[in-house]
């Protein structure tokens, strides 16, 4: 099933009030705003996904994640819906960065 990625998104772009970001900057009105931060929207309007692409500066494929239903058959390995299985890494990775004081993301770029 695919869902919405959107709270991950915002989180990462430091945004402190998604629902009234997507309300004011993106004109989404207040329900569809909520459903899409919970991640329980069935619909989204494609203008909804060029206007959170195009003001967060992402791509759909960041936008959505592809997780296996139990009630599904399981994908092959090499189906393209896998390469939007959640990405637990990556999710491990950013909250990692986010709780490094300044000083252990200055040792961290020195290394790069």
């Amino acid at each position: 099933m695919l869902k919405i990625n959107l709270d991950l998104i915002m989180t990462r772009r430091n945004i402190p009030n998604p629902r009234k970001f997507l309300i004011k900057q993106l004109k989404i009105n207040h329900v569809t705003a909520t459903k899409l931060l919970k991640g329980n929207s069935d619909l989204i309007r494609l203008s909804y996904i060029n206007a959170i692409c195009t003001e967060l500066r992402c791509t759909s494929d960041e936008l959505f994640e592809w997780e296996q239903q139990k009630d599904e058959m399981p994908l092959p390995e090499n189906h393209p819906l896998q390469k939007l299985a959640k990405r637990k890494e990556e999710e491990a990775f950013w909250e990692r960065i986010r709780d490094m004081s300044p000083d252990e993301l200055r040792e961290v770029m020195k290394k790069i």
